[in-house]
């Protein structure tokens, strides 16, 4: 069939059923990334859209390029217009069928240009947010009933399926009841969304009360189940909402290009902390088995210091004896400079280097109930009886304060 071309800032009349085409012969470029073809379509009377299948939907070379077709192939059951507006991609062919439902009913065709397009700069920042929030939003009891509610009411069958999964025996038939649900739903939300402004003007009671019922149902069953707690959950849900926000940028820009090379940074950017923290673990494991390992610090009991005292006190007059007795040690001059020669000359030969009298003084000194530790324990006390008088008559003071 051949179709007519449309052309930007034109306008094409027809009174029977024609098809039109779109391209593009410029070259892509930057600045056209979230640019659109806006085509406008007015009529007299009613009309139907019907969108041309391209050459790829009998052999389609990608799984875009399947689902686009799908899309297309749904669309079909659209209803009939009397005024609609087609956005168009500004790299992309597009060819479309305008359907009158009366004979000889005439309309026009005309083509204009956005260079930015606010519902696809739209839909690519709240899928840049969403992308890195999502952990955040997964958590958040707000979203948490508003999009069980938004589920409810949009989606009624996928909701009713999920509440009475319990009751459905088999995977095989869930999964496939799912699936009718999802279809019903997407046919349901693109009926809606075509036919808005007449649902609000006729039917303006019924669209108000199927909004109250389904939203208080759903947030009933919300309420009943709880925001998500179990981490695996919550983790789904992330997951899941980073698939939309990833759909949501792919949506956003027109060039197919940008597009991947947008996707591509965002999912290394996010996994950026997963890689960053393997590197750290990496290195640290890395500097410990090769740097200098300090010496562990332990401290010594009361016993222990006793212990070790002893032994390098012992270990050291031994040494000293040792050291006095060699043939390089001078004696006499050493003997000149001591108080006491004799005491020091039966050290060399093996007696103790402290008498009874020292050792028993000592002990009197710094022992158990010693002359040394009541002086310390009686200052301790002597250094706290200043604080208790300042406590008392600063307490004295606040109680003459509130008197």
């Amino acid at each position: 069939v051949e179709c007519v071309a449309l052309k930007e800032n034109t306008v094409t009349t027809e009174n029977e059923s024609r098809c039109f085409c779109y391209k593009s012969y410029e070259a892509v470029q930057v600045k056209y990334v979230w640019s659109t073809v806006q085509v406008k379509i007015n009529s007299t009377g009613e009309f139907q859209i019907l969108y041309q299948k391209e050459e790829n939907c009998n052999d389609p070379e990608t799984f875009a390029d399947f689902v686009q077709c799908i899309v297309q192939e749904f669309i079909q059951f659209a209803t009939a217009y009397n005024e609609t507006t087609i956005a168009v991609n500004v790299n992309d062919v597009t060819c479309f069928q305008v359907e009158p439902v009366k004979l000889d009913t005439k309309y026009t065709v005309s083509v204009g240009k956005k260079l930015i397009d606010a519902k696809l700069v739209a839909l690519f920042f709240g899928g840049v947010f969403l992308f890195f929030a999502a952990g955040i939003i997964s958590r958040s009891v707000v979203f948490y009933y508003f999009a069980g509610v938004s589920l409810g009411i949009l989606c009624f069958a996928v909701f009713l399926l999920l509440i009475l999964k319990k009751f459905i025996p088999k995977t095989s038939t869930f999964l496939l009841l799912m699936c009718g649900g999802w279809s019903c739903s997407v046919f349901f939300i693109h009926y809606v969304r075509e036919n808005i402004n007449r649902i609000l003007s006729d039917y303006k009671n019924y669209a108000f009360g199927y909004l109250l019922i389904w939203g208080f149902f759903s947030f009933i069953c919300c309420y009943k189940h709880g925001p998500l707690t179990h981490d695996r959950s919550i983790n789904l849900l992330t997951w899941t909402l980073q698939l939309i926000a990833l759909f949501l940028m792919y949506c956003g820009l027109t060039i197919p290009h940008s597009t991947y090379a947008v996707i591509a940074i965002a999912v290394c950017s996010h996994g950026f902390r997963y890689g960053r923290n393997l590197m750290l673990y990496i290195y640290r494991r890395v500097k410990k088995c090769f740097m200098y390992k300090k010496p562990a610090i332990k401290l010594l009991t009361e016993d222990e210091y006793r212990e070790q005292t002893e032994t390098v006190t012992a270990k050291a007059l031994e040494e000293l004896r040792k050291h006095c007795a060699e043939s390089c040690f001078s004696t006499w001059e050493t003997v000149c400079r001591l108080q006491s020669p004799k005491r020091f000359a039966e050290f060399i030969l093996g007696s103790s280097h402290l008498k009874l009298e020292e050792v028993s003084e000592h002990e009197e000194q710094y022992g158990i109930g010693g002359l040394f530790l009541e002086e310390q324990l009686f200052a301790s006390e002597r250094d706290g009886e200043p604080q208790q008088e300042e406590e008392l008559l600063s307490s004295e003071h606040e109680e003459q304060f509130e008197a």
